[in-house]
């Protein structure tokens, strides 16, 4: 069943939270580094690009763009270090694997961009390192919302929005944001190599 989205003009929908898929590059260890030590990637959280939604209030598709302007994302909550969850789930701490590196969130010509930092003692962080699970996904909230009726679909745009946790999932909302391997090492002690 498609995601749910209640939009309304400018007031805003409140506290729902919603979820984009993302990318992740590995950020090579230098030789000879502590391999228990925690394995950080650089992450692409959002392009702003489009996503079909289902707006249960009006019963129709909408397209969901997310503004990348510097005035429509607010990166405070995500920039003090938010969680890496296992599917979106926040009901308790066993969920958690890994955090948002403090102070590195950032928009770089209109792509939002951060570091995470994964426990590398964690077996979900093995699936994610050595490729067996790629597909993540950033979960938000949406307080500003500005409507187009005149496309089809509708077009929905966020204008007013804040990234809070991060997510891999097994099956993201953008199938082509996926994580990238390029560049991977050994993780999980010598006898471990990954190559591309």
């Amino acid at each position: 069943m498609p995601e749910p989205i209640k939009p309304t003009p400018a007031e805003g929908v409140g506290a729902e939270t919603f979820v984009r898929a993302l990318s992740l590059t590995r950020i090579t260890p230098a030789e000879g580094s502590d391999t228990t030590a925690a394995v950080e990637f650089e992450a692409v959280m959002s392009t702003g690009a489009a996503v079909l939604r289902y707006d249960w209030g009006r019963d129709r598709f909408v397209s969901e763009v997310l503004d990348m302007s510097p005035k429509a994302v607010d990166i405070e909550r995500m920039n003090a270090g938010a969680s890496v969850l296992d599917s979106h789930r926040t009901s308790g701490l066993e969920a958690v694997f890994g955090n948002v590196v403090p102070g590195s969130v950032r928009l770089e010509n209109g792509v939002l961009k951060a570091r995470l930092r994964l426990d590398p003692q964690d077996a979900r962080s093995r699936k994610v390192v050595e490729g067996f699970v790629r597909g993540l996904s950033v979960g938000y909230t949406v307080s500003r919302w500005e409507i187009d009726e005149a496309t089809d679909p509708v077009t929905v745009r966020a204008t007013r929005w804040q990234p809070h946790e991060v997510s891999v999932v097994s099956v993201p909302a953008d199938p082509a944001a996926m994580v990238s391997l390029a560049g991977r090492q050994a993780f999980f002690g010598p006898d471990r190599a990954s190559h591309c």
